[in-house]
């Protein structure tokens, strides 16, 4: 996952150059990973919106992210490039680029993990969704 952080740097502008402007992420997640290796195809439809609040020269910030029936507090860094973010049920929640792709999935989704101070991540990532955006503004 280490590698995944440091090789996504490429892709990620698409959301620190939300710089003043909604971003929309128009999504399918087509594939949905347990840690204990499972696998399972997806079509599920999801759409989040970037509304930035306090954004850096470098693109990395606040924002509001809004999702299904969410509206949270974001945290956008680009080094290592990565959108996190917790709902009130305590999941915490980490959005970061795949890589570029034209036939398969290009950014990762995972769930209920936990950041050290160091902003590594640890082992408590229950799921990892694969999904495939368009990016709009």
């Amino acid at each position: 996952m280490r590698l995944l952080a440091t090789c996504c740097w490429v892709v990620l502008p698409a959301l620190g150059e939300a710089e003043g402007r909604v971003e929309i992420f128009d999504c399918t997640i087509t594939q949905v990973c347990q840690t204990d290796g499972t696998c399972m195809p997806a079509d599920e439809k999801i759409a989040f919106t970037l509304s930035p609040e306090a954004v850096g020269s470098d693109g990395g910030g606040r924002f509001t992210l809004a999702y299904d029936d969410a509206s949270v507090p974001a945290e956008l860094t680009t080094d290592p490039p990565r959108l996190t973010w917790g709902t009130e049920d305590g999941t915490a929640h980490l959005f970061t680029v795949l890589g570029p792709s034209d036939a398969g999935p290009n950014w990762l989704w995972f769930d209920s993990l936990w950041l050290s101070s160091w902003g590594e991540l640890a082992d408590m990532v229950t799921e990892i969704r694969f999904l495939t955006c368009k990016v709009t503004n």
